[in-house]
């Protein structure tokens, strides 16, 4: 009901795309400067937030009806003047619930109003968090799987090893990206100018193996494109750098002409010249030095990109990540300098709701996306017995945005002594998602022999044998003992087994909820389609 009261109260305002732009100055303003306020109160238990509506004045709340945004310049100003101060009280995650909803609901249209109205150039706050904060707090992107938004998201995930490389720089522009899209930066104005969605077009090959994809600027276009063992293969996708407005940009051409795609494989290959490795190079510098230590949670590129400005000054850049914001260091060849410039995408925000709702996951209670539990949909009675039992552990190491699902691999059913005998090897995998890829970046292997009795609904776990720390091969020859040929198949480790097992309940739980998910990866490993 609350979120569907806020929307309400949004939609009435009608605001103009001008209008919209200003809003969200106006709101990062104030959820940073709701972030130090909370900061410093942070011993008290004072609850500011959506339960000032009564100092809000008359003309205020007039803004939200359907003549609020048709108000005089002079009211609008002079509603700016009272309560600027209350907007920045207002725009507060850490709200009473209950029997508030309602009133929240107005002050949420009343900050916004004033939001609309404000005065241009505020000394906006732009930095990631702040960013996560208003889309959580609005919940208007779910889990914020837009190319930006989840890039920003993911900045502390720990399978995220190094900062993004950068694809192409100059004076003006930057283009740089990852698994879930591509990122063109306008570096004259420091915002994002557009992105690409490369997963729509099946190109997700980064870190991987066998196959990559390639991402070439040649000219006013930005050109992607896969190889696969060293040689390009597929489609290339074209797209406009004229076209860029600050949104995601639709291919402009497409083919799979074979000697178009030699060609821009072989400009690919020349561009790997104007690579150094980051650290090697740049390892001893003490002005950066934080960047490269191991008590530091700081990532950098791997590469660093060389190019030249246009008095011929020669320039290393890499993208670095930092205090959750991107920084963008250029070092001076000849001067040994460094130069930083900390990127802006906050204003990159999507503003129609995304439809990850039912497709992806459920939705918290601050924005993001819960991705659905696992559920055994096979007709194995006695694997999904082990599941339940084993699926309290699994919960306990999930967090939120992440999903456990199991890959069994089973080796053998037996009975014995009345007892139904189960032994394998119980994989499981914790995924977190990155558009429409699950990114596996944790898993255990448990090889154990499980018993189990009959029960009126199926079965039930009544003992397991596993294979410990210390005494892992001792362990398993003491369970198989009775069952000749069951040692070797545990010792004899089967990787296309482990893999196909994986594939398997992959697709039970994308099958099972129906969800729009499409590739499942292991770190350094490509990408595989879920569904063939």
């Amino acid at each position: 009901m609350e979120r569907d009261v806020i929307k309400s109260s949004l939609e009435q305002l009608n605001p103009t795309e001008e209008q919209s732009k200003m809003m969200w100055e106006r709101l990062q303003k104030a959820v940073a400067e709701k972030n130090e306020q909370e900061a410093n109160n942070a011993s008290t238990n004072n609850v500011v937030a959506f339960e000032k509506t009564e100092t809000v004045s008359n003309e205020t709340e007039d803004a939200i009806n359907e003549e609020g945004i048709e108000k005089t310049e002079e009211t609008q100003t002079k509603a700016v003047v009272e309560n600027e101060q209350e907007a920045s009280k207002v725009v507060s995650i850490n709200s009473r619930r209950g029997n508030k909803v309602l009133k929240r609901a107005m002050a949420v249209a009343a900050a916004i109003a004033l939001i609309i109205v404000g005065t241009v150039g505020a000394n906006v706050a732009t930095d990631g968090a702040v960013y996560a904060a208003i889309m959580k707090w609005l919940k208007f992107d779910q889990g914020r799987q837009d190319v930006v938004g989840n890039m920003v998201d993911s900045q502390d995930r720990f399978n995220t090893v190094w900062a993004p490389d950068i694809y192409y720089l100059d004076e003006e522009v930057m283009v740089f990206g990852g698994l879930r899209g591509t990122i063109i930066y306008d570096l004259t104005k420091n915002q994002v100018l557009a992105t690409i969605d490369t997963q729509k077009i099946d190109c997700v090959y980064f870190d991987s193996q066998v196959k990559q994809t390639h991402i070439l600027k040649d000219g006013d276009c930005i050109v992607v494109f896969n190889s696969e063992n060293g040689v390009p293969s597929g489609s290339y996708y074209i797209y406009d750098l004229k076209m860029c407005n600050g949104k995601e940009l639709n291919v402009s051409e497409t083919g799979d002409d074979e000697t178009l795609l030699n060609q821009y494989y072989e400009q690919w290959n020349v561009l790997q010249n104007q690579y150094v490795d980051t650290f090697e190079t740049f390892s001893e510098y003490e002005e950066i030095s934080s960047l490269f230590s191991i008590d530091k949670d700081n990532k950098y590129s791997f590469h660093s990109f060389s190019w030249e400005d246009a008095n011929k000054t020669s320039y290393y850049s890499f993208l670095a990540i930092q205090d959750n914001q991107y920084v963008l260091y250029h070092f001076d060849v000849e001067k040994e300098k460094f130069a930083d410039v900390t990127l802006d995408l906050s204003q990159a925000i999507v503003f129609e709701e995304a439809s990850t709702e039912a497709s992806i996951g459920e939705v918290s209670e601050d924005g993001s996306i819960v991705l659905k539990q696992f559920v055994y949909y096979g007709d194995n009675k006695k694997v999904e017995a082990i599941y339940k039992y084993m699926e309290e552990d699994y919960l306990q190491y999930s967090e939120e945005d992440k999903v456990w699902i199991p890959g069994y691999v089973i080796h053998k059913e037996a009975e014995k002594d009345g007892e139904y005998l189960v032994f394998g090897n119980f994989w499981s995998y914790g995924y977190q998602l990155t558009g429409t890829v699950l990114e596996s970046q944790s898993g255990t292997e448990m090889p154990a022999c499980f018993h189990l009795k009959e029960t009126e609904n199926g079965y039930e776990v009544v003992s397991v044998d596993m294979a410990g720390d210390g005494s892992y091969a001792d362990d398993i020859q003491a369970f198989t003992a009775d069952y000749p040929g069951l040692y070797d198949m545990f010792m004899e480790y089967d990787e296309n087994k482990r893999m196909e097992a994986q594939k398997e309940y992959v697709q039970m739980y994308v099958k099972g909820h129906n969800l729009a998910i499409e590739y499942y990866k292991e770190y350094g490993s490509d990408p595989m389609k879920i569904f063939d």
